[in-house]
């Protein structure tokens, strides 16, 4: 992997994303000064007429493939976007540091407008005990971090995973700076809240406390 070297990955599934933001997310992507390094696209469809510089990976579909991207993107840093948002021009400068991933604000559009931050640092460090997550904004992972604790499959896989990265150690560097467009809708499979992906989120927390979750190791 290149140091600090950046791939911008997105996942794509089903048959409402793609032909509601594809194009728009693809626009964003021309105005960042710097580019990145490589843009991926894990999607259970093959999309046809991509930029030849767009990467795409046929998968089965759902969160995990963030996995896969990380897995397969050969950078050192995998910035996650989800193909309903944007990045802004300046999205992919100062990717540094010697943490596990990065941690960075939103502007929410759409539906619901608002200032989206990452959660700080005392909140990440005892997530895996809090009854919720506070673990806003937005992430740029560090590849191999990812491979090593990845995603498992939960509905809410991202309270999941940061619940098991903090209790097994994993650094987040917390920042200010606003590096993405989140747009809230009724249509996005993260909105409204799921009382089951909550109930799953609180078990496994259980689950961790107790020693039962080996680091990293499918249950």
């Amino acid at each position: 992997m290149g140091l600090n070297t950046v791939t911008l990955g997105v996942l794509n599934w089903g048959d409402v994303y793609w032909s509601r933001f594809g194009e728009r997310w693809l626009a964003a992507i021309v105005s960042c000064d710097p580019q990145p390094d490589q843009v991926m696209i894990a999607t259970d469809k093959p999309i046809e007429d991509l930029p030849k510089n767009v990467r795409q990976v046929v998968y089965e579909g759902g969160f995990l493939g963030v996995n896969l991207l990380a897995e397969l993107c050969g950078t050192e840093w995998l910035f996650f976007s989800g193909l309903d948002d944007e990045v802004l021009p300046h999205s992919f400068r100062e990717i540094e540091g010697e943490e596990d991933a990065i941690a960075f604000g939103c502007q929410q559009t759409g539906q619901t407008t608002a200032l989206a931050f990452a959660a700080g640092r005392d909140a990440y460090e005892v997530c895996w005990q809090l009854p919720y997550n506070p673990m806003n904004g937005g992430y740029i992972f560090r590849s191999q971090s990812l491979v090593d604790i990845p995603f498992r499959d939960y509905i809410y896989a991202d309270e999941v995973l940061f619940a098991e990265w903090a209790y097994f150690g994993k650094k987040v560097k917390f920042e200010n700076r606003v590096r993405m467009l989140w747009n809230r809708w009724n249509g996005s499979v993260s909105w409204p809240a799921n009382r089951a992906g909550e109930q799953q989120a609180q078990e496994f927390k259980a689950r961790l406390r107790a020693g039962l979750i080996q680091k990293g190791v499918p249950e």
